[in-house]
């Protein structure tokens, strides 16, 4: 699979083919990484919660709308 700057922007399929009828990218060692490699231990996984921020500013702004008013709704049940 491709790695680097150059795959910004890109669409690939499962193996590191371009889909977007761009140029080839290099799947060589130094360029790229093999999709057939060993799993991450598991101390080495992350579990920590982060807020995911999507780029579209539209949804960023209203999703934590959304969080509130289902707050506020589940205080009014009760």
């Amino acid at each position: 699979m491709p790695i680097g700057k150059n795959v910004y922007g890109r669409l690939f399929n499962v193996v590191g083919d371009p889909i977007d009828g761009l140029e080839v990218l290099p799947k060589t060692k130094s360029d790229g990484m093999s999709i057939h490699r060993e799993a991450p231990a598991f101390d080495q996984l992350s579990t920590s919660t982060e807020v995911l921020f999507t780029g579209i500013k539209v949804i960023d702004l209203i999703e934590p709308y959304a969080k509130v008013e289902r707050l506020v709704y589940l205080e009014e049940l009760v």
